[in-house]
């Protein structure tokens, strides 16, 4: 994905790419809720947060380049669950779970949106 956005830099696809799989890797250590996290170390907790807080800064930037890319928004939601996760901080947890929740409502949002639209043009024979 990276080779892929140096040469489409203006495609969203590969940040949605990168974001996709940070977000596999951070799952596969810190477990559906959490529980791998007190299991890593300061050092590893410290890795997976850049790899999280990567994957959000590349699936924002696929966002700006199509806001209607519902599919990006549902894995911001996914990496703030997981950057949630990965804090001690009760506060810093719940505004985060907060924000993951305003990116899985906005993906909802989109998704329904553009669900109508391709309903609207198969029945219009639009394409």
């Amino acid at each position: 994905y990276r080779k892929r956005l140096e040469i489409e830099p203006n495609n969203p696809e590969p940040l949605y790419g990168i974001g996709q799989i940070d977000h596999s890797v951070s799952f596969s250590r810190t477990g559906q809720l959490g529980e791998g996290v007190e299991n890593m170390s300061p050092e590893e907790i410290a890795q997976t947060m850049t790899l999280v807080d990567e994957g959000i800064s590349a699936l924002q930037k696929a966002t700006e380049m199509n806001p209607k890319y519902w599919e990006a928004y549902s894995y911001t939601n996914l990496l703030f669950r997981e950057k949630a996760k990965l804090t001690s901080d009760k506060n810093e947890k719940e505004t985060l779970l907060r924000q993951a929740d305003q990116y899985a409502s906005k993906a909802l949002v989109l998704k329904r949106e553009a669900e109508e639209k391709a309903a609207e043009a198969a029945r219009t024979g639009e394409k």
